[in-house]
């Protein structure tokens, strides 16, 4: 058996190897945690696409093929495939004189998180 001649080499080894062991540790959940945030982001901005392709699906398909047909709909679920979204659509008239204007705004509202996103669109003349 070997015997260290100054005594303060005897856990240099070990201490080296901790070391590298938390540095290593240390990067690796600095990697993993900014690959969980850009997972969340890429969930997020795909939710808010899909939130907007169905809000423009929605005012053009109801809305804009008839507008004799328009009136205000309360909060209301889309349909199975996209029963996490919620819509409520609020009609207006314009005030002006003979051209019966109106004002649509739909709002689409889903879950996420904790919390709840929305997003608006409007047809204002």
């Amino acid at each position: 058996m070997r015997y260290c001649k100054n005594l303060n080499q005897k856990g240099a080894i070990l201490l080296e190897a901790l070391l590298a062991v938390v540095i290593l540790a240390t990067a690796l959940t600095a990697v993993i945690q900014a690959m969980m945030s850009g997972l969340r982001s890429t969930v997020a901005a795909a939710d808010y696409l899909r939130a907007a392709n169905l809000l423009d699906q929605l005012m053009v398909e109801n809305f804009l093929t008839d507008s004799s047909n328009l009136k205000p709909v309360e909060p209301a679920q889309l349909a199975a495939m996209d029963e996490r979204y919620r819509y409520s659509v609020n009609v207006s008239d314009v005030d002006d004189t003979d051209l019966k204007l109106r004002s649509v705004e739909c709002s689409l509202e889903w879950p996420a998180g904790k919390g709840k996103r929305m997003l608006t669109g409007a047809l204002k003349p």
